[in-house]
């Protein structure tokens, strides 16, 4: 099992980061009061509310929801690039959105920052790290999945 990550936002600083336990201690002896979210409690949280159909899909009603804010927003937040729904994304006028159960999660986790007053242009960045941090994972895992083929063969 990995290190438990924290997602650290210092608006006043300008910085948005995942830490460990010990990085985040560090920054808050510092002095700097930084918004951060327990990205493992904040998934078992999910998980309780949702349930663990990781292949379910969500509309934009239900991200909206998970996110805590009005299907307007939700929608705003998805034309802005916050919440991006990648198992069918818009296509014009009049065409469903889907959302992954990756995606309704970070909705979550925009909605809870967004309540602390974080603004969009932080939103965002918050967006790309958390999308950078899912990628990064897919590609070890993808590297250990053909590195364990390789040794099979």
């Amino acid at each position: 099992m990995g290190t438990r990550q924290f997602l650290v936002v210092d608006v006043a600083g300008g910085y948005v980061g995942l830490n460990s336990l010990a990085e985040v201690r560090a920054i808050l002896r510092v002095g700097r009061v930084p918004v951060v979210v327990d990205l493992d409690a904040a998934l078992a949280g999910f998980k309780a509310k949702v349930g663990t159909d990781y292949s379910r899909t969500f509309t934009l009603a239900e991200v909206a929801a998970i996110a805590g804010v009005s299907r307007s927003t939700a929608f705003y937040w998805a034309d802005e690039g916050l919440l991006y729904p990648s198992v069918l994304p818009c296509r014009g006028s009049g065409h469903v959105r889907l959302w992954s159960y990756q995606d309704a999660f970070m909705a979550g986790v925009t909605g809870a920052l967004s309540r602390q007053a974080v603004p969009v242009k932080v939103l965002r960045q918050i967006t790309n790290a958390l999308v950078e941090a899912r990628q990064r994972k897919v590609e070890r895992s993808g590297k250990v999945k053909s590195e364990q083929a390789a040794v099979a063969v």
